[in-house]
């Protein structure tokens, strides 16, 4: 098995935030040997990280995506997510519920 991290968020490319979930999951990954072929960070941009992820998707059997997913005006990740698979949201009570 390889895995391949992507992060999200243009706030990792500015350099206003640290990577430190790449390094955590990339650690977390060697301990139990599964190798990480590549580490990226991708910007909020719905055809950049469906390119990434078409990409990560030919080369890697388990990728891992962190980041991207706060309530932010430009938060893009879920669409993009969404779009990658085909399918849409459905709403859970009982996760839902649980979250609250």
């Amino acid at each position: 098995m390889k895995a391949y991290i992507i992060t999200i968020g243009d706030e990792i490319l500015l350099g206003n935030t640290l990577n430190t979930n790449a390094a955590y999951i990339g650690t977390q990954l060697f301990d139990i040997n599964i190798p990480v072929l590549k580490t990226s960070v991708v910007g909020d941009d719905n055809s950049l990280i469906l390119n990434e992820l078409k990409y990560a998707s030919e080369v890697a059997d388990l990728i891992i995506v962190t980041g991207g997913l706060g309530p932010t005006h430009d938060d893009v990740t879920r669409k993009s997510i969404i779009d990658f698979f085909n399918t849409e949201l459905i709403e859970n009570a009982e996760v839902l519920e649980d979250i609250k």
